[in-house]
């Protein structure tokens, strides 16, 4: 249907969000096909119809074979500057629920999160 659909149109952009989140042994195995073609429908001056981005985690075997020969990889690597900022402000979230947090187990909280998140 998306390649009846796309023949309409010269640039169709699609978006697969979070595709490890997708089960493995079943759906994958539907989509990684369906991304494959779709990836090689060309308009009539030859020109690739689908603009496809694909986000998932760092250690989608299948997802990383299924794409290699097309895709462009773009590592994101959080700032841990961030990842603190993120942590804190849950942690506040945390203390306005009446929750008592002292500040060295803040502390021992953000710093266990960022020193362990791995590019995650």
């Amino acid at each position: 249907m998306l390649l009846s659909i796309g023949e309409g149109f010269d640039d169709v952009y699609l978006v697969f969000e979070a595709l490890d989140e997708c089960d493995e042994t079943t759906r994958r195995t539907v989509f990684l096909p369906l991304i494959t073609q779709l990836s090689g429908s060309l308009t009539r001056e030859g020109k690739t119809r689908f603009k496809i981005f694909v986000t998932n985690g760092p250690n989608c075997v299948d997802i990383q074979n299924a794409l290699e020969p097309r895709a462009l990889k773009l590592p994101i690597i959080p700032d841990p500057a961030d990842m603190e900022l993120v942590a804190r402000a849950k942690i506040t979230v945390v203390r306005q629920k009446g929750i008592r947090i002292s500040a060295q187990l803040e502390q021992d909280i953000v710093s266990a999160i960022v020193d362990n998140a791995n590019g995650m």
